[in-house]
């Protein structure tokens, strides 16, 4: 999934925080087609995401080599609660697994005062889908195919 998981974002007088917005990437580590926990992806430039600008387009490549960014959490599966994205692959490249899921979340308005606002995102890519709109989720549901 490298260079796979990116998103364009313009903030209008908010920015990220509280680990908001992220993707969350459903694992599956035994094979049962169940997810053992998530990897979370923060946007930003801050480990645990924060530093996002306002006002002004910004495209971010979650799945970067060469990023020195701290933006994945692990600690779901043992690991890390920052961790590159290099990292993220050291860290599974042992194992066998899949990614069952993923999607971008943005929740922490409701209780960060600084993510409180206006958020576009546009090309929102998570492996090979490009998500675009309400037609690429689960009827009923946020859940992306």
């Amino acid at each position: 999934m490298t260079n796979m998981i990116s998103v364009k974002y313009f903030f209008v007088g908010r920015t990220c925080v509280g680990g908001s917005p992220r993707f969350q990437l459903a694992i599956d580590t035994d094979g049962d087609r169940i997810a053992n926990g998530n990897a979370f992806g923060y946007l930003g430039e801050q480990d645990f995401g924060g530093g996002c600008p306002a006002d002004r387009w910004v495209h971010q490549d979650m799945a970067n080599l060469a990023s020195t960014a701290g933006n994945w959490d692990l600690s779901q599966f043992g690991g890390p609660f920052s961790a590159t994205w290099a990292e993220v692959i050291a860290f599974f490249a042992e194992q066998t697994t899949q990614v069952l899921a993923c999607g971008l979340f943005d929740d922490s308005g409701s209780f960060a005062e600084g993510a409180r606002g206006i958020a576009y995102y546009d090309n929102v890519q998570c492996h090979d889908r490009a998500l675009e709109d309400h037609q690429d989720v689960r009827p009923g549901t946020n859940a992306p195919f």
